[in-house]
């Protein structure tokens, strides 16, 4: 187009300062224009790929390296709503992630002041005190071996018990 025909009228009058400023100008616009359209493609190509990285990572349940290229996605693209999206999922998950943490930890906390507290009692032989520890303690954690066995010991300590009470009450009544 334009070049071309500056490019004659440069062939034609090669002296020519206009010509020659005209054709170095449409150089370096078409210079300008080649370069804008690779930082287009290339930042379309850092896009594409931080996206494709944050659905791997999002699908794989690494949600902290997903919210990094989402992060990074958002960033390259400020106005797409898809890695915004994405980044109020992931944030929703580790909210919800973070809640059950804490609630096990809490239960775990709960779970050891009981065995603490049942295995006290057992100590001085409050045996129905410790049997009653033992078994929140189980009930608040179905899968704990150590406390369903204390609570299985405590419950023999408190049928012997019985039972030598029962021998002892028999024994007075033989004596009286």
């Amino acid at each position: 187009g334009a070049l071309a025909l500056l490019k004659q009228a440069q062939e034609l009058k090669p002296g020519d300062g206009d010509v020659k400023s005209k054709v170095e100008q449409v150089n370096q616009r078409i210079q300008a224009v080649a370069k804008a359209e690779e930082e287009k493609r290339q930042r379309e190509n850092k896009y594409d790929q931080a996206m494709a990285n944050g659905a791997s990572a999002l699908a794989s349940q690494s949600y902290l390296t997903a919210k990094q290229h989402y992060t990074e996605a958002a960033n390259i693209k400020p106005d797409e709503r898809e890695p915004k999206a994405r980044l109020q999922e992931i944030e929703l998950i580790l909210a919800k992630q973070q809640k059950e943490e804490e609630e096990r930890k809490e239960k775990e906390r709960q779970f050891k002041q009981l065995m603490v507290d049942g295995d006290g009692a057992l100590k001085v032989k409050m045996y129905e005190d410790a049997q009653a520890k033992y078994f929140e303690a189980t009930a608040l954690m179905p899968s704990s071996t150590e406390a369903k066995e204390k609570l299985k010991n405590v419950i023999g300590l408190i049928e012997q018990q019985k039972r030598e009470q029962a021998e002892l009450q028999k024994k007075r009544e033989q004596f009286n």
